[in-house]
């Protein structure tokens, strides 16, 4: 069967930033992996924040690993890694932010799992004046203690929507995570300028994303070949600021953790040699 496929073609500077991303990647599952081995040997952290922020980094690194299949050679195919940066952007916020306090917002995440998944085992349906359920195969039983604590944590009260996972907007999670390390803040601040809103408009389709992956805005592009390098550049940045931010959170905690330390100098290598201007205003930054 016939396929669609895009011609592709790259650059020097790509395949460098390409070997950057995917250097950057690997050294954060290694990271991933120590945090993992640690759980069983130090109460650096609750067995819940463990768990969860693990979780989360390994479903980074598979979101980084399809990123890079993205833009390793560029296409019209490339302006699709940044909704994918934008995922890697917001699971590494959230990893952040559950090992940013005690263990309260890992617990929630945790029973805000069990919630989503007990609200929607059971679907309705209505097709004109006929009315059904659809029953998923996972099923769980509201007498078991931790779904009935979830749903009463989660579920909406008389007039009020449901309640999200923390309650907290962006901002307010970079916030969260600013009072343990402000360098990891200052990372996330840099990707919410950077990627967020257009990877937004690219994720919902709209006609805007679609005239900037098209070049149709002369005064700010010149040709498609710098658009879809704008896009790699752009998600490579994404992952680099946020492992940077991931291991420098977590070296705030633990400064011996040695792939932390090894992760945030590949970063900063990164960045020296695609954002020079922003590594010079990182390294004369005296925070952790």
């Amino acid at each position: 069967m016939s396929k669609v496929i895009f011609e592709t073609y790259s650059n020097d500077k790509n395949d460098a930033r390409s070997d950057y991303r995917d250097t950057i990647i690997w050294l954060l599952n290694r990271m991933n992996t120590e945090l993992m081995v640690l759980s069983k040997q130090e109460a650096l952290f609750t067995d819940a924040q463990y768990r969860v922020a693990t979780a989360l980094l390994l479903s980074t690194c598979t979101t980084g690993a399809n990123i890079s299949q993205l833009v390793e050679k560029l296409s019209v195919c490339s302006k699709d890694a940044l909704p994918l940066a934008r995922s890697f952007y917001e699971s590494c916020l959230q990893a952040c932010l559950v090992l940013s306090d005690s263990g309260e917002f890992a617990e929630r995440a945790e029973l805000y799992s069990i919630y989503k998944t007990f609200s929607n085992q059971t679907q309705h349906y209505k097709l004109g004046d006929k009315k059904g359920t659809i029953a998923l195969g996972i099923r769980l039983d509201r007498k078991q203690e931790i779904v009935a604590k979830a749903v009463e944590l989660f579920s909406p009260t008389r007039g009020k929507k449901a309640k999200s996972c923390f309650n907290l907007s962006r901002r307010e999670m970079i916030d969260t995570i600013k009072s343990r390390s402000p360098y990891s803040a200052i990372c996330f601040q840099g990707v919410e300028g950077m990627n967020f809103d257009l990877a937004s408009e690219i994720s919902h389709g709209s006609y805007y994303a679609f005239q900037v992956a098209a070049g149709h805005f002369p005064s700010s592009v010149e040709n498609h070949e710098i658009v879809q390098d704008d896009f790699a550049f752009r998600a490579t940045s994404t992952v680099a600021l946020c492992s940077d931010a991931v291991a420098r959170l977590i070296l705030s905690i633990k400064d011996d953790l040695e792939e932390a330390k090894v992760l945030s100098q590949a970063c900063n290598v990164y960045f020296q040699e695609e954002i020079p201007e922003m590594s010079e205003g990182l390294s004369k930054l005296e925070v952790r």
